[in-house]
């Protein structure tokens, strides 16, 4: 079961235009997934790691299930 939960953070004006310009370049297609990834990126290199063999191995079998799938599978 997926559990969103509504966070809401205050952003200076420098990082917003930061933000702004990475969706812009077609980088992230929103600042919330950006914002998402940057948080993502604090977890522990262990955790990440896990993620990654998981995403590894399911790709390899005929049930590839993207990346995002396996994050909301382990509760990140």
């Amino acid at each position: 079961m997926l559990v969103l939960e509504i966070v809401q953070v205050r952003l200076s004006d420098e990082l917003i235009k930061i933000l702004e310009a990475a969706v812009k370049k077609g980088i992230y297609s929103t600042k919330s997934e950006l914002i998402r990834d940057a948080i993502r990126s604090f977890f522990s290199e262990e955790l990440r790691e896990e993620i990654l063999a998981e995403v590894i191995k399911r790709s390899k079998s005929k049930d590839f299930i993207a990346h995002e799938r396996v994050a909301e599978e382990l509760g990140l």
